[in-house]
């Protein structure tokens, strides 16, 4: 599966191929072009999200959470990151990029990645 951000479009759309589904998502217009880079492959051009950037669209254009509690089986359970992996992003990039997507489930990101660069959550 291959997720893809998109802005002013106001749709979500998804295309099955033989190579795999390809979503396109809406993201807000303001985070779109952060923590993006330029790359070029065998002569193609494209641009890729950082992973903290792709995590932040990623929980953005899911199902808001209740909780931080029901964020972290987001994370972890639903989405499938590894719990030690998640501490070797880049958690400041999701702080100041998280205020960007005016919305509850990046929030409660930005909230739970605080929480871990203080050491205040035991369970990662």
């Amino acid at each position: 599966s291959y997720q893809s951000a998109t802005y002013g479009k106001r749709k979500k759309k998804s295309y099955d191929t033989p190579f795999g589904k390809f979503t396109y998502q809406d993201v807000p217009t303001e985070a779109y072009p952060l923590f993006v880079r330029e790359e070029c492959r065998k002569g193609y051009t494209y641009f890729i999200a950082s992973p903290e950037k792709a995590l932040c669209d990623k929980v953005y254009s899911m199902h808001p959470a209740r909780d931080s509690a029901e964020l972290e089986a987001l994370l972890f359970e639903i989405i499938g990151i590894d719990r030690r992996r998640f501490r070797l992003l880049h958690l400041d990039d999701i702080l100041s990029m998280g205020e960007h997507y005016h919305c509850k489930n990046v929030n409660l990101l930005m909230e739970y990645t605080l929480k871990v660069m203080l050491g205040q959550h035991s369970s990662i």
